[in-house]
């Protein structure tokens, strides 16, 4: 009897231990589920933050419809997105600290980036860097067109046609009479090839919507006319040749993700209102920048559409004759410091009523200033201090060509042109016509002719 108690007491005691460890593994695993990486509280916090960020976005675009709105009442153009962080119904609930935006209490919700591409329709959501990667997930849709996987390697363009028209394929360049055969899908069934972009191949459009798709492109253009606008939803592959591609694309009114890298792109008469900052984002090597060409809808230039171009040489021609720019951020060329030339880079934008002091500061090694703000006749003064860094310039050929409003000339810019004129350089005309100059007179010969 008393074996068997024994016996008894012993089972009890090992169903109790058993219990207490399967308990401990039931709340080990619990306390997994509940505290771990992956578990519930991880999971909550995710989702708060998501439905924090997304009541970010909502605020965002209710303030950007509002402000567009507004616009459209009074016949005005869409206003740039950035506005629409300033209005009292975002700053009441959102603060601007640097690049990212917080909250009241000070946490960051997410950058200011981010949002203003959810503003122009980047996409349903953050955007950082743009383009397609293997972490994408297919089929997607950019402005409003779903886009295969398929065609993830394809330039993919929407073609808006305001009245029937005929479009040339090709860009005028007999160096680019012989290409490899570009694949084209014109978007109203019809499909080929181009294989010689100087003897243009004429498309008839009627009015409407197109959707157009390029595979292996390395050179392309298309000549432009008014009557239809582009929408470029994606760049595709561009085979690389050593930054001497010419893509040539006019009337772009939207851009969907960032330039590729090493590819200078010609924007031939653009209708963008406004230049996306996160443009040039991918161009971290790129040493030749793209192009806008006769533009007069564009009013701003971001100050940090250049940040990441460290490596560029040459800022030739990059707002050549874009009228409706009426004035420079001081830092927009702080990151650029290995940059030799600013030929015309302002040439004709005669919107520009002032120059910041500092914009050429970190510009070091410049050795040409030609014609970069010839034409700009709204500008009224030099600073006095604009080159001063600019320590091994050699050519200042018609750098205000007709800037007819400047009402007088520093005595420091000239002494500076001077000393380049004494060293061998080149200042042929870069006063030429600034007849209303109080100073004019005096101002060297070879300065004016």
């Amino acid at each position: 009897m008393v074996k068997k108690r024994k016996k008894k007491n012993a089972i009890t005691l090992l169903a109790l231990v058993i219990t207490i460890v399967i308990m401990l593994l039931l709340a080990g695993v619990a306390i997994q589920m509940t505290m771990g990486e992956n578990g519930l509280i991880a999971k909550s916090k995710e989702a708060q933050k998501a439905q924090v960020k997304a009541e970010l976005y909502d605020t965002a675009k209710l303030s950007y419809a509002n402000l567009k709105a507004k616009a459209l009442e009074n016949g005005e153009a869409s206003p740039q997105a950035e506005l629409a962080l300033s209005t009292t119904e975002f700053t009441n609930k959102y603060n601007i600290v640097g690049d990212d935006i917080t909250d009241k209490k000070g946490n960051v919700i997410d950058t200011k980036a981010n949002v203003l591409n959810v503003l122009q329709g980047t996409v349903a959501g953050g955007f950082s860097s743009g383009g397609t990667s293997s972490t994408e997930s297919w089929p997607k849709t950019v402005g409003g067109v779903p886009i295969l996987e398929d065609d993830k390697d394809k330039m993919i363009f929407k073609l808006i046609v305001k009245n029937n028209t005929e479009i040339p394929f090709g860009s005028y360049d007999n160096s680019l009479s012989e290409i490899d055969p570009i694949e084209v899908d014109y978007g109203d069934g019809e499909k080929g090839e181009i294989t010689d972009l100087y003897n243009l191949y004429y498309k008839q459009y009627n009015r409407g919507e197109y959707v157009l798709k390029f595979k292996n492109v390395k050179d392309f253009g298309i000549a432009g006319y008014e009557d239809f606008e582009i929408e470029i939803l994606q760049w595709g592959k561009i085979l690389e040749k050593n930054e001497e591609n010419r893509i040539i694309i006019p009337n772009v009114s939207k851009i969907y993700e960032p330039e590729p890298d090493k590819i200078p792109i010609y924007y031939i008469s653009p209708k963008l209102t406004e230049i996306p900052e996160w443009l040039f984002s991918k161009k971290v090597t790129s040493k030749v920048m793209s192009k806008f060409g006769s533009n007069n809808s564009i009013v701003s230039i971001p100050e940090g559409l250049f940040k990441n171009n460290v490596n560029v040489t040459g800022f030739d021609s990059v707002f050549d004759s874009c009228t409706g720019i009426t004035s420079i951020p001081e830092g927009l060329f702080k990151n650029n410091v290995n940059v030799t030339s600013f030929s015309g880079t302002f040439n004709g934008c005669s919107g520009i009523t002032s120059i910041p002091e500092g914009l050429f500061k970190n510009n070091v090694n410049v050795t040409s200033f030609d014609s970069v703000f010839s034409g700009c006749s709204g500008i009224t003064s030099i600073p006095e201090g604009l080159f001063k860094n600019n320590v091994n310039v050699i050519s200042f050929s018609w750098t205000f060509y007709v800037c007819k409003g400047l009402t007088s000339i520093s005595d420091g810019i000239v002494e500076f042109a001077k000393k380049v004129k004494e060293k061998g350089g080149n200042t042929h005309g870069m006063f030429s016509n600034c007849t209303s100059a109080s100073n004019y007179a005096s101002i060297p010969d070879y300065m004016k002719y």
